[in-house]
């Protein structure tokens, strides 16, 4: 389905901050504060290819949404395949591709992952440990030709998930000011489970935005149930972005 960016804000504020908290690694409440030279578990550079959509299905919506957290007042489904290039240890290059859907929490906006499968057992792993829906598949792409950019996840033999992007105009920095972006609400053991843990993006270096605006169009071989969700949804935005600069991730239970 065609996805069509509506302003360079609508698509940097899912780029520059709710979207950057793919993987983690540290202990409980998250890495240390302060200046370092090479903080250990930092993202320095990312790219990646984010269509935002309004599905209309509220019931599937719903029913898609951990009990625990409540329906938000617009609704939104994020979808991405995201390379991050630039890291620190013990991170290493890698990526992968989301599903996510807009919540609330007691009155707080924030972000449900529905799914995150990933090319790296480290970011597996660390991104299971505070409740992402993480699984490794088998091969994750992030690729260029002719001047549009495709991102596709292959698992089992099957495409779970293809996105590809095409610009509608060049490329322009964009600001990455403003307030924080709404965290992510991660429900475990499962989806079902009783404890929520809050995972925060938190900038520790200033970052360079760097977006394209354009079209999207988004595919799955695999019948899940996003899948469904996205089936007749209108387009809000789409984009192409890297990003530099220094972010990590803190977290706390709920």
């Amino acid at each position: 389905m065609p996805i069509r960016g509506i302003s360079a804000r609508a698509a940097m504020v899912v780029a520059c901050g709710c979207l950057q908290f793919a993987v983690a690694g540290c202990s409980s409440g998250g890495p240390s504060s302060g200046p370092q030279a090479d903080r250990e578990w930092a993202y320095h550079g990312q790219r990646g290819i984010t269509a935002v959509l309004r599905p209309t299905d509220r019931a599937l919506y719903r029913a898609l949404l951990p009990t625990r957290l409540e329906m938000p007042e617009s609704l939104s489904v994020v979808v991405a395949v995201v390379s991050y290039d630039e890291v620190t240890a013990p991170l290493t290059p890698s990526r992968e591709g989301y599903v996510l859907l807009s919540c609330r929490l007691q009155g707080q906006v924030g972000w449900y992952v529905l799914t995150m499968p990933v090319d790296d057992q480290t970011a597996n792993g660390a991104g299971q440990s505070i409740g992402f829906p993480k699984y490794v598949a088998d091969r994750i792409e992030l690729a260029q030709s002719g001047g549009t950019w495709s991102g596709e996840v292959v698992h089992q033999g099957r495409t779970v998930l293809r996105l590809s992007f095409a610009p509608q105009g060049p490329s322009a920095p964009a600001s990455t000011g403003g307030s924080p972006s709404p965290p992510c609400f991660n429900v475990m053991p499962s989806a079902a489970g009783s404890e929520i843990v809050e995972v925060d993006t938190v900038v520790t270096r200033p970052q360079s935005v760097v977006a394209t605006e354009g079209t999207a169009s988004v595919a799955s071989e695999v019948d899940e149930p996003w899948v469904e969700l996205v089936k007749g949804a209108t387009a809000v935005s789409a984009q192409f972005a890297q990003t530099t600069g220094e972010w990590i991730l803190e977290w706390k239970k709920l």
